[in-house]
């Protein structure tokens, strides 16, 4: 399984054209908001979304 993490000011659309992806299982991870934690919290958020 791949996982995809797109950069400020972009989303999923960003790899829409990667032949990387054509025969590899991926997922796009969606940007969540930040709170008043650490950088460590909020990656233990946003891992959440990984299966």
């Amino acid at each position: 399984m791949l996982y995809l993490i797109s950069g400020l000011g972009a989303d999923e659309r960003i790899f829409g054209r990667l032949s990387l992806l054509e025969n590899q299982e991926h997922k796009h991870l969606q940007w969540i908001p930040p709170n008043d934690n650490t950088l460590k919290e909020y990656a233990l958020r946003l891992s959440e979304q990984v299966f």
